[in-house]
């Protein structure tokens, strides 16, 4: 597993939940959140062992957890490039939704060598189904957390629900009552990031 998303969830960690929550995450797995090793590839369990940690820790499910880690990486103010190129999708929700299988393809691009998990799409009259491919414990929920997040960012009201497949498929259900309900949060492609 790529280093880069064992960062992601220790500075997700620290943000929201303070640094003696990571402290003991730290301890507990055996990472240095300031190592420069910790970009390379790493033990793949890392991320999972420190989310399930903060899940026993807070006595939440662990799938709420990681919908909050999807949350945090588009809501936090140390995570706000990745919100200004999730936003590049496109002019609306409806955009975002759509460009959600050039996901792995464009992260990959960015940074060799980390994997996602493959996404497709079947739309319906109201919504849409997203499948997320297995090959990342918990991504599909991650994805849940994102996809709210950048409803909420675009103004749009959505219901978003995620039900297990068959295998290691995951099944994104995003139905769209209106793309237009709140005013959602600025954006400009002028606005720069420091």
């Amino acid at each position: 597993m790529h280093g880069f998303i064992s960062k992601g969830v220790l500075c997700f960690v620290r943000d929201v939940h303070g640094p003696k929550m990571l402290d003991r995450v730290v301890q507990a797995v055996g990472v240095d959140l300031e190592s420069p090793e910790l970009y390379l590839t790493t033990d793949e369990t890392v991320p999972t062992r420190a989310m399930t940690i903060v899940s026993n820790s807070l006595n939440r499910p662990l799938d709420d957890v990681l919908e909050d880690f999807g949350t945090y990486l588009i809501c936090h103010e140390n995570t706000s490039a990745l919100r200004r190129l999730m936003r590049f999708s496109g002019h609306d929700f409806e955009d975002f939704l759509a460009a959600l299988p050039d996901l792995a393809p464009r992260v990959r691009m960015a940074v060799p060598g980390l994997l996602l998990p493959a996404i497709d799409i079947d739309e319906f009259s109201s919504g849409r189904t997203i499948r997320v491919h297995g090959g990342l414990d918990g991504f599909a929920q991650v994805i849940v957390g994102v996809i709210r997040a950048m409803a909420d960012d675009y103004g749009a009201l959505v219901q978003v629900d995620l039900e297990r497949g068959h295998d290691d498929l995951w099944l994104v259900q995003v139905i769209v009552f209106d793309t237009g309900f709140g005013a959602g949060r600025e954006f400009s492609l002028l606005e720069v990031a420091l």
